[in-house]
C-alpha cells in the first residue's frame, strides 16, 4: 500500500492521511485476468492528452508520420497535484513518448522503432483529448469534455466506427477529425464551433503551435523532415 497510515498496531487506518491512497494485490485475485505476459499487436492506438488551451479537437486520426510526431511530443497538461482541492501545477507539458523519464536510450531509437512498427502493422492511431473546449482552462467559457463524450469516442475507435471517408481537415491543427460519432454532439468535434471568441480561438491555436515548435526544436533538432512537416501547421498559415 502507498500513502496509507498505520496505527500503533500497524493496522491500516484509511480515514487518516491523504486521499490519494492506493494498493497492490496479486493478479491471481482477478477472475478473468489474461495469463500471458504480453498480448498481440493492437487493433488501434490511442494517445491520450489533456489540452488546457481548449483548442484541440476531442479526437483526431493521425497519419503514421503524425503519430510519430505526437508520440515524440507527448503533449498533455499537469492538472493539479494529487492532493484533493489543490489548484497548483496547472500547466502544459511535453513528456516525450508520454513518459520521458522512463526511456533510458537515445530518443531517436524509440521514435524509429515506433514508426517502423506502424508502417509494418498498419495500426490506426488516434489523438483523444479530454481537456477543455470553448475556451481555455479557467475562462468563463471553457469547459472540459464530458466523460460521456470521451467514452463514446473511445467506444467508436474500439469498434471501428470512424471511417476515412467521414474525416475532414482542420487546417489550424493540420488534423483530420470525424464529422460524426455515435453519441457525440457533432459541434464538439470541431473546436472552433465551441468558441464564441473566434479571435481568441485562433490565438490559442497559435500559442499551442508555438509551444510544439519550441519543444521539437529543443528535443528533436534532427527529426525527419516528413515527420516534422506532418505536425502542427506553420503559424503564418493560421486563419
Amino acid at each position: 500500500m502507498e500513502n496509507v497510515v498505520l496505527d500503533n498496531n500497524r493496522d491500516s487506518d484509511f480515514e487518516t492521511g491523504p486521499e490519494n491512497i492506493r494498493g497492490l494485490y496479486p493478479m491471481e485475485f482477478i477472475d478473468d485476468v489474461y495469463p500471458g505476459e504480453r498480448a498481440g499487436h493492437p487493433d488501434a492506438i490511442i494517445f491520450l492528452t489533456c489540452d488546457m488551451y481548449g483548442a484541440l479537437p476531442p479526437v483526431a486520426k493521425l497519419s503514421p508520420e503524425q503519430a510519430a510526431y505526437y508520440f515524440a511530443a507527448g503533449y498533455t497538461a499537469k492538472i493539479g497535484s494529487t492532493e484533493a482541492d489543490s489548484q497548483h501545477d496547472f500547466e502544459p507539458t511535453f513528456s516525450a513518448y508520454f513518459g520521458e523519464v522512463f526511456f533510458p536510450l537515445q530518443s531517436k531509437y524509440y521514435l524509429e522503432l515506433f514508426h517502423e512498427k506502424l508502417r509494418r502493422h498498419q495500426v490506426p492511431v488516434y489523438l483523444v483529448n479530454t481537456g477543455w473546449t470553448g475556451g481555455p482552462m479557467g475562462s468563463p467559457a471553457g469547459r472540459r469534455f464530458s466523460i460521456a463524450t470521451s467514452r463514446n469516442i473511445v467506444h467508436a475507435i474500439q469498434h471501428n466506427k470512424i471511417h476515412d471517408e467521414d474525416l475532414v481537415l482542420l487546417p489550424e491543427h493540420n488534423l483530420l477529425v470525424p464529422k460524426h460519432i455515435p453519441g457525440v454532439d457533432e459541434r464538439n468535434l470541431n473546436p472552433s464551433n465551441m468558441w464564441q471568441d473566434k479571435a481568441g480561438y485562433n490565438s490559442a491555436c497559435g500559442e499551442l503551435n508555438q509551444r510544439f515548435y519550441d519543444n521539437m526544436a529543443g528535443k528533436f533538432p534532427d527529426m525527419d523532415t516528413a515527420i516534422l512537416a506532418s505536425g502542427r501547421p506553420r503559424i503564418s498559415s493560421m486563419p
